[in-house]
């Protein structure tokens, strides 16, 4: 008998009485760290849309606990992604969320996929769905997380200092939608693809503010520099690396 390659899609479902406006804009927020993702932060290249890669960031900015592709994003009812852990060699799954209004309030789904069975992988997700189904619901309805919840915050943040150096920040840019390693939606994440760069004036880099994700990206052009005092970009009439011509922010 074979053993299963993949556990059972899972679905953890909740009623969120708030408005449907507000549970998305909270899932899908990228300016802070979100309570019900383990106080993690999303951050994308080029904003929340289909076909962007996104990695989940430590509220300190030091480690990366998550990497993968946004497969599928429509507002306010739909948001679909690759998921892998970076500590764990297994992976990446699909996990899915829906929102759907009923006269009760919002019913939340999350729903896992392609989860690979009989590791320490399939039994995070178990976890991980059940922790962000019901802080997901207090964090809308009350403001913070649920008591068990902040509990489990607060021994992830004592835990921090034990994460694998492999989780940090890597070096090089987060590429985005165009890169061929990125599109697949179940093969294997690569790490130097899903990564920021970090900006050197030294190196020509320039910063540039996403106005979309919020976010502060390293980008190389020739002679673009930075103006301090409104915090825009002075452009020379150059294109990124990948070749796209640029506008002003």
């Amino acid at each position: 008998m074979t053993e299963k390659k993949y556990a059972e899609r899972a679905v953890y479902r909740t009623l969120i009485k708030a408005p449907i406006e507000k549970v998305w804009s909270e899932l899908v927020d990228t300016t802070s760290p979100r309570p019900f993702f383990f106080n993690a932060k999303c951050e994308t290249p080029s904003g929340m849309r289909a076909g962007t890669p996104y990695r989940m960031i430590t509220r300190d900015g030091k480690f990366v606990s998550v990497v993968g592709e946004i497969l599928e994003f429509e507002p306010p009812y739909r948001f679909v992604q690759s998921f892998r852990f970076t500590n764990m060699d297994e992976g990446p799954c699909k996990v899915t969320y829906t929102l759907k209004e009923t006269p009760e309030g919002v019913e939340f789904s999350l729903i896992t996929e392609n989860v690979p069975a009989s590791g320490k992988m399939e039994k995070s997700m178990a976890q991980g769905g059940s922790f962000i189904a019901e802080n997901l619901k207090s964090w809308c309805e009350r403001g913070k997380p649920t008591f068990p919840g902040r509990l489990m915050l607060a021994m992830f943040g004592l835990m921090t200092p034990l994460t694998p150096k492999s989780c940090a920040p890597k070096t090089g840019r987060l590429k985005g939608a165009h890169d061929a390693r990125t599109r697949s939606k179940y093969k294997r994440a690569d790490r130097k693809t899903l990564s920021f760069a970090k900006p050197s004036l030294g190196e020509k880099h320039v910063r540039h503010v996403d106005k979309t994700a919020r976010l502060v990206l390293g980008r190389r052009c020739c002679g673009d520099r930075l103006d301090p005092d409104r915090r825009r970009l002075i452009l020379h009439g150059c294109h990124d690396e990948r070749g796209d011509a640029r506008q002003n922010a």
